[in-house]
């Protein structure tokens, strides 16, 4: 049912396992890939496609065990499809710490020329 689901907002499957090759964002979103992960088999999942698949060679898969298996298909398609989604997460959370980090240096350029501060810090250092 979820495989289902998610096919309906995602490519077809042969798409999907060239765009995961190539990882190329005009056919797959931040969000597919996310869906997709969710969706990517575990071995004992394939290994019951592929059962079927050998015991049945003349009945077709249906659609969902189909996408899962043509999922199953790419080399290392878990990591992939992470490495995928930090890609693209990572300007993101680039420009979130930039942004701390330049109010952190403007913080310390305030401290540094603050005349008040260096007034009251003298003081403290004289009264021991």
């Amino acid at each position: 049912r979820e495989v289902g689901i998610a096919m309906a907002k995602l490519p077809a499957a042969r798409h999907i396992k060239q765009a995961i090759m190539n990882m190329d964002p005009s056919h797959i979103t931040r969000e597919s890939i996310s869906s997709l992960v969710k969706l990517v088999s575990s071995d004992e999942e394939r290994n019951q496609i592929i059962e079927a698949k050998l015991a049945n060679p003349d009945t077709p898969l249906g659609k969902e065990e189909d996408f899962v298996h043509t999922l199953s298909n790419i080399p290392i398609i878990r990591s992939r499809l992470n490495i995928w989604a930090f890609m693209i997460d990572f300007d993101a959370m680039e420009e979130e710490v930039a942004d701390y980090l330049m109010d952190l240096k403007e913080c310390c350029r305030e401290l540094r020329s603050c005349s008040t501060l260096h007034l009251i810090i003298s003081y403290l250092l004289e009264i021991g």
